[in-house]
């Protein structure tokens, strides 16, 4: 059984790890989310994660805003039309008018159609040996995808998952990054989807202060990924993977979310 904890959103995980202590698991442990080196992380300090993580990553949001053409045929569809009769038209009713009927031309109108709202959940649940520019461009595709969707009018609610074990435990952290409601804001979304900072400083930092995980085995390199068929969803939540490449996002879009 997997522990979890969600959160509602990027503040609500960013005031969880900055208000709490440093639980017993860590309490006497070298602290990654400090110390993690440049290589590993690609920022210098918690502190310049966290400001990358509150106000955006609008260096890298340029880049990516480059790179999110969309391959992906339109999924809109074209708008239901509905036939009216009235006084003026565009197409005259023999019938009504040998009727002596006054309404007797009709008119077409389109009729708005309800956005359809679904719930995507990326996982970053990489292991230490992964390359940061390998989660870049995993992230990125999935990132594409997204765009795709929404751009043919179906709203996303965007989550990203950590799970990770030890021998006698499981955990998983959830956090919602972007809402249904919100436009897709490139600088908002890449740090937490794309930043190895946002697994390597920022979520580790959240092992380091829960009280959700016991075993004392999570010290020893905060454990190790879960396998994205153990994730938990929700109903109707679907599961982007950690390895989402460029060339899977009509098949996924296909599959899933016809």
């Amino acid at each position: 059984m997997i522990k979890q904890q969600n959160f509602k959103s990027i503040h609500e995980f960013y005031n969880y790890i900055t208000t709490r202590e440093t639980n017993q698991i860590f309490a006497h442990r070298s602290l990654e989310s400090k110390e993690g080196t440049y290589s590993f992380t690609e920022t210098h300090s918690f502190e310049g994660a966290s400001g990358l993580l509150l106000n955006g990553w609008e260096s890298k949001a340029k880049e990516i805003e480059k790179a999110l053409y969309v391959r992906v045929k339109s999924m809109a569809a074209a708008p239901k039309q509905k036939s009216e009769y009235s006084v003026v038209g565009g197409q005259a009713s023999v019938a009504r008018y040998l009727q002596g009927i006054p309404t007797n031309m009709i008119n077409r109108k389109s009729v708005p159609q309800k956005q359809k709202v679904i719930t995507l959940t990326k996982s970053v649940s990489y292991s230490a040996s992964v390359a940061a520019e390998t989660i870049f461009e995993n992230s990125l595709a999935a990132l594409q995808m997204i765009k795709a969707i929404e751009d043919s009018g179906t709203r996303v609610n965007l989550n990203i998952v950590l799970g990770t074990q030890v021998s006698r435990e499981k955990a998983q952290i959830k956090i919602r990054i972007k809402s249904a409601g919100e436009r897709m804001n490139v600088s908002k979304l890449a740090f937490p989807l794309v930043h190895p900072s946002m697994l390597r400083r920022l979520m580790f930092k959240y092992l380091e202060v829960t009280d959700l995980i016991t075993s004392r085995e999570f010290a020893f390199g905060y454990g190790s990924p879960i396998e994205d068929a153990d994730v938990v969803l929700e109903k109707g939540e679907l599961l982007i993977p950690k390895y989402f490449k460029e060339s899977e996002i009509a098949a996924y879009i296909k599959n899933n979310l016809k």
